[in-house]
């Protein structure tokens, strides 16, 4: 199964590194266009031709998910307007839980219980509030899995109501206990338009 990082903002685990197969150098970075810099220096001053960026993307990838599959999740290449478009719902929601623990491992923060409480309220009056399509062919012991790792034992008082966002696929019991930064900044700008304009996510931008 092809693995992939859940993002290139949050420090994998044992950080951003890379071995040169052609010259064996090792390299190590505080972010990934850090990281990238280097190696492709590299290559110029040895004289190899370096690969192209998102080759050398890949072979980062492949290493780091090598070492910490963990952290890694199944690469998405279903096509949603397949047959198999409730796998392809399922793996993204399952690729934003993974960014959701990718931030908390970093930073260790999770909002107040009163601004969940909140956030929660807004939710469960959403019309994008919704079971996920195509979830009775999921794994669900998966995802409860992953959403216990974010909030721990922490609940709203509205929890059995929170279904999974619509527009971004995440299991909203967990995105609401994050920052707002690290479910802001991973969302693709075409879902960010899809937001309702009492969406949270949009009310709480800039604050």
């Amino acid at each position: 199964m092809s693995l992939a990082l859940p993002n290139t903002t949050n420090v994998p685990p044992g950080g951003w590194f890379y071995t040169v197969p052609e010259t064996g150098a090792r390299f190590t970075g505080a972010n990934y266009p850090h990281l990238e810099s280097q190696i492709i220096g590299h290559y110029h001053v040895a004289g190899v031709e370096a690969p192209s960026r998102d080759g050398l993307f890949q072979r980062v990838q492949e290493g780091i998910c090598a070492e910490h599959p963990d952290y890694c999740g199944a690469a998405v290449t279903v096509n949603p307007s397949s047959g198999n478009a409730g796998q392809h719902v399922y793996q993204m929601a399952l690729q934003c839980l993974r960014t959701l623990i990718a931030h908390l491992a970093g930073s260790g923060e999770r909002v107040t219980q009163e601004h969940a409480e909140r956030r929660a309220g807004v939710c469960v009056t959403c019309p994008q509030n919704q079971i996920l399509e195509g979830c009775s062919r999921c794994n669900m012991n998966t995802i409860t899995v992953i959403v216990s790792k974010i909030v721990g034992a922490k609940k709203t008082s509205v929890d059995d109501r929170l279904r999974s966002c619509a527009v971004c696929h995440c299991t909203l019991r967990a995105k609401i206990w994050v920052r707002h930064s690290a479910a802001w900044n991973h969302m693709p700008e075409k879902q960010r338009k899809q937001l309702p304009p009492h969406c949270w996510l949009v009310t709480e931008k800039g604050s």
